[in-house]
């Protein structure tokens, strides 16, 4: 299983990714990156900034290109994955704002689940929604995917 999570420039529609991690759950490989922001993203939501601490110029200075982005995370699911996330319509969207912003191949096919697709049972569901809700997360991509991971553990046992 492949757990990954996006830090982004704010929730609104103009928003987009400024930094990705993954873990992925059998091998123990992870990995996590900034974003520089293309040309035409522009929208900063301050009250995001406040929440994950990446200020902009951070990117600037040590994030990489969209496209180096989109290649690192290839070269590490390959062009057919499922991943997983506690958000799948955020960071599923921000995820098609990162390939969008680069010629991506047609057979790039990369489904975004949420982490509660691991829960067997009903009551499985709600120990791992009770886990995750009193998780103190940093909004730290890398970090939180490891909460994520470490919260399914606690419930599910994977």
């Amino acid at each position: 299983m492949i757990i990954l999570d996006v830090e982004a420039s704010g929730l609104h529609e103009d928003s987009y990714p400024i930094q990705v991690a993954w873990i992925n759950t059998d091998t123990g490989e992870e990995d996590s990156f900034y974003i520089k922001p293309e040309e035409d993203w522009t929208y900063w939501d301050i009250n995001a900034e406040d929440i994950h601490n990446i200020p902009r110029k951070l990117l600037e200075d040590v994030g990489i290109p969209a496209d180096l982005a989109v290649k690192r995370l290839l070269a590490s699911f390959g062009k057919t994955a499922d991943i997983y996330t506690d958000a799948p319509d955020f960071d599923g969207f921000w995820l098609s704002r990162l390939f969008g912003a680069v010629l991506v191949e047609p057979d790039v096919n990369i489904k975004v689940h949420t982490v509660y697709e691991v829960c067997q049972h009903q009551e499985d569901f709600y120990a791992l929604q009770e886990v995750m809700h009193g998780q103190e997360r940093p909004h730290d991509a890398l970090e939180d995917c490891r909460m994520i991971w470490q919260a399914i553990k606690e419930v599910v046992g994977e």
